[in-house]
Parts: C-alpha cells; sequence; structure tokens
C-alpha cells in the first residue's frame, strides 16, 4: 500500500486534482468503488464464512472471474481470448489449491 502512495505522489496527481474539474469527481468514484467493492465484500464474505462452512465460502472464489466477465460484457466491454485464458488459468489455480489442501 505504501509502494501506491509512493507513486502517486511522484506524479503530478496533485496539480491534476487541483486544476482539473473532473479529477475530484473521478477520485470520489474510486472511493466509492473501494468503499462498495472491497469494504462491503469483505464482510459479506466473513459473514458467508461465519454461517456456512469454510469450503463452501471458497467455491466462492470459482464464481468471481466469472461475474467480473459477466459485469464487463454487460458494461459493454469486450472479452478477448486472452481474459478467458486468465480465468481458465485461475479456476485451475483454485482447484488445485483446494484438491492438494
Amino acid at each position: 500500500m505504501h509502494n501506491g502512495f509512493i507513486y502517486l505522489f511522484s506524479t503530478n496527481f496533485l496539480a491534476t486534482t487541483a486544476q482539473d474539474d473532473s479529477a475530484g469527481i473521478a477520485l470520489f468514484y474510486i472511493a466509492l468503488l473501494a468503499i462498495l467493492g472491497t469494504v462491503i465484500s469483505v464482510i459479506l464474505f466473513n459473514m458467508l464464512i461465519k454461517k456456512t462452512s469454510g469450503v463452501f465460502a471458497t467455491s466462492v472464489t470459482y464464481l468471481i472471474p466469472i461475474i467480473a466477465i459477466f459485469w464487463g460484457v454487460l458494461d459493454g466491454e469486450s472479452v478477448n481470448y486472452i481474459q478467458i485464458i486468465s480465468i481458465v488459468v485461475i479456476l485451475i489455480g483454485i482447484y488445485f489449491i483446494n484438491k492438494f489442501k
């Protein structure tokens, strides 16, 4: 996390934020995405683990790449073969981790 701040403040972030009218709202949406996309999902995932078994909760990780592609397609993004191959690699990795534990 500290490396991100070092990189951020080694760029013209502060000048751009001060000069560009749309930079403030863009920063707001990035913060909103971080809060809704990360914090709430981690809380819900921990609640899922608490209410169900760990095996069921980890099976949710199989759905994450599929849902990500679904949202991308719904938003009008194109899906290419590199993304499909990446999803397959992620799913195979999750499978091997769960199988050999």
